[in-house]
């Protein structure tokens, strides 16, 4: 996994195939309404702040997942203000 700050409120969550099966996310799921990979993501959301000292934990977020060839995804996570 790797986690770079974009901007004061965007961050961008390169995961890995084998970071998609530890988190339990499929990317096929993000777009759903699926409650466990909303859990799942809100997990790794705030496992990602409290690591990296991130403050995006309890606001309005806007999550946008690209796939990637190896079978991992890109993650945006954006603080709504």
């Amino acid at each position: 996994m790797r986690i770079d700050t974009l901007a004061g409120n965007t961050v961008k969550i390169t995961l890995e195939p084998s970071d998609m099966d530890g988190c339990n996310i499929k990317y096929e799921d993000i777009s759903g309404r699926s409650h466990e990979t909303e859990l799942a993501l809100s997990r790794l959301i705030s496992s990602v702040c409290e690591k990296h000292g991130l403050k995006l934990s309890g606001e309005r977020l806007l999550v946008e997942a690209f796939p990637k060839c190896d079978g991992g995804c890109t993650l945006y996570v954006s603080c709504l203000k």
